[in-house]
C-alpha cells in the first residue's frame, strides 16, 4: 500500500503511511481475557520496545515519552534493519521558524529520541485492532502515474477535525497524529507509530503521535496542517515531513521493495474502517460536501513528486470513492483542491 497524509490522507501504493485520525473501529478492551501465552507474549513485547531510557519526559496530554539512544530504538530491532547504516548527522534537530499546530515535548539530550512508551493496553488495542471485523472507505482522487513516470513522493495541505473516533487507541477523543505502516494492505502486517521496528524516529521534539493543539469548526476558523512524504533515493529513506520543513523520521527503503525506486499510483482523501456491527464512522466533520470549505474536509496544493524532485499537480486524476451511500468527493481542478467527507452509517456493502 503506500503513504497517507493529512486525515488519514494521501495513499500511495503499498505501504501505508497516516497522519491525523479518522481510523475508527469498535474495539473493547476491558473485559478482554488472556491466555497464559497471550500475557507472556505481551510481556515479552513490552520488554523488547521499552528500551532503558537517558531521560523520561511526562507529556502534558498524559502520555510518557523516554529518550533512547538513536541507535537503541525500536525501530533498530527489526531483521532488515540490523545492518542499517547510521550517517552522522542522521539525528538532527531540524530547527525551524513555523508555527507548529500540534504539541511539542521539551526535547531529548542531543544522540537520544523521544519514543512514547509503551504499555500494556497499547499492545491488547493493537492486536484487538489487527484481528477485528471492519472494512474500510475511502473517498478522494486517485493518480496513476503515466508511462515512464515514477512517484517519489507526496504532499497536501489538510484541514484539522476532530471526528468521532476509537478513544482506545490513545485513550482520549483528541486528534492525534499518527503513522501507520504496512506491505500488504493491513492484511497481515502493519503497525502504528512505534508499537513495532521500522519507523526510525529522528527529531527530538516531534513525534507522529502528538495531539493537535486546535482543531477545525463547521462554518468558523480552518485549522490548516502541511504534510509530506517523500523519498531521497540516493539515501534510501521515505521522509515524514510536517510543515514545510520538520522531518520527523524516515521509513527505510528495504522495508518495503514493493517501492523500489518509488510508487505507481498515489490517493488523496479520506479513509474510515467500520466496525464488528457494520457501521461506518463519520469522515473528518460528518457533513455532507458543499462549496463551502468550512464544512468539510479539504486538502489544497495537493501534489505528487517525481525523479527530478518536482512538486506537480497531478493530471487526470480519477475519483475513488468506496461508499457513495455515505461519502463524497469534489474535485476543483483548477484550484488543486479536493474536498471531501460524509456522515458515515450502515449498510455500505
Amino acid at each position: 500500500m503506500a503513504p497517507i497524509l493529512g486525515m488519514k490522507i494521501v495513499q500511495f501504493a503499498t505501504f501505508l503511511v497516516s497522519l491525523i485520525l479518522t481510523y475508527h473501529v469498535v474495539i473493547l478492551v476491558e473485559g478482554m481475557v488472556l491466555t497464559k501465552e497471550e500475557e507472556l507474549n505481551i510481556e515479552r513485547q513490552l520488554n523488547i520496545l521499552n528500551k532503558s531510557p537517558v531521560k523520561t519526559m511526562h507529556a502534558q496530554w498524559g502520555d510518557t515519552y523516554d529518550c533512547i539512544e538513536f541507535q537503541k530504538q525500536p525501530a533498530f530491532d527489526h531483521p532488515l534493519l540490523k545492518d542499517h547504516k547510521i550517517q552522522i548527522n542522521e539525528e538532527l534537530d531540524f530547527t525551524n521558524s513555523l508555527e507548529m499546530l500540534t504539541n511539542r515535548l521539551d526535547g531529548c539530550p542531543k544522540g537520544t529520541v523521544p519514543i512514547r512508551r509503551t504499555t500494556r493496553e497499547d499492545l491488547m488495542t493493537a492486536k484487538l485492532s489487527s484481528n477485528s471485523i471492519g472494512d474500510q472507505y475511502r473517498a478522494g482522487v486517485s493518480y496513476g502515474a503515466k508511462p515512464g513516470e515514477t512517484i517519489y513522493g507526496i504532499s497536501g495541505e489538510v484541514n484539522v477535525w476532530n471526528p468521532h473516533v476509537n478513544p482506545q487507541i490513545y485513550g482520549d477523543n483528541v486528534t492525534h497524529g499518527f503513522a501507520y505502516w504496512t506491505t500488504d494492505n493491513g492484511k497481515n502486517t502493519g503497525c502504528y507509530n512505534t508499537l513495532c521496528p521500522g519507523f526510525i524516529q529522528v527529531h527530538r521534539e516531534y513525534t507522529p503521535d502528538m495531539p493537535f493543539d486546535e482543531t477545525s469548526k463547521i462554518g468558523g476558523d480552518q485549522i490548516y496542517f502541511t504534510l509530506q512524504i517523500t523519498l531521497d533515493i540516493l539515501e534510501g529513506k521515505w521522509w515524514l515531513t510536517l510543515q514545510d520543513n520538520i522531518r520527523v523520521g524516515y521509513w527505510p527503503v528495504k522495508l518495503f521493495p514493493a517501492f523500489s525506486p518509488g510508487a505507481a499510483s498515489a490517493f488523496w482523501g479520506g479513509c474510515v474502517k467500520s466496525g464488528s456491527d457494520g457501521m461506518s464512522p463519520s469522515m473528518c466533520s460528518g457533513q455532507p460536501i458543499t462549496k463551502h470549505a468550512a464544512d468539510a474536509c479539504i486538502i489544497n496544493n495537493f501534489r505528487y513528486v517525481n525523479m527530478s524532485n518536482y512538486y506537480l499537480e497531478p493530471e487526470n486524476t480519477e475519483y475513488t470513492i468506496d461508499c457513495w451511500k455515505h461519502y463524497n468527493a469534489i474535485l476543483y481542478p483548477g484550484q488543486n483542491i479536493v474536498q471531501f467527507g460524509g456522515s458515515g452509517g450502515a449498510n455500505c456493502k
